[in-house]
């Protein structure tokens, strides 16, 4: 593969537990930011930790029923689950 393919890799690889560890912070400071417990479960979901992704992402759903992203991310992470 090419340096420059590597790089690309390189760019789009995510720390999840870092990332995680961010999130937590931030629902440490506020318990409702909805679009923290959205970014944590998607983390959750990347990592395959389904019941953890589905608990926040259910969270963000109920905090915010309109939109259709964290609506989309439940249903996906529901199907994971059946």
């Amino acid at each position: 593969m090419p340096l420059s393919e590597n790089c690309k890799l390189f760019d789009l690889k995510v720390d999840f537990e870092a990332a995680l560890k961010d999130y937590e912070e931030a629902l440490k400071l506020d318990k409702d930011m909805t679009v923290a417990k959205y970014n944590r479960g998607t983390i959750w979901y990347r990592m395959g930790k389904y019941q953890e992704a589905l608990a926040d992402l259910q969270e963000a759903v109920n905090s915010d029923s309109d939109n259709k992203e964290y609506q989309e991310a439940l249903v996906k992470c529901q199907a994971e689950l059946e």
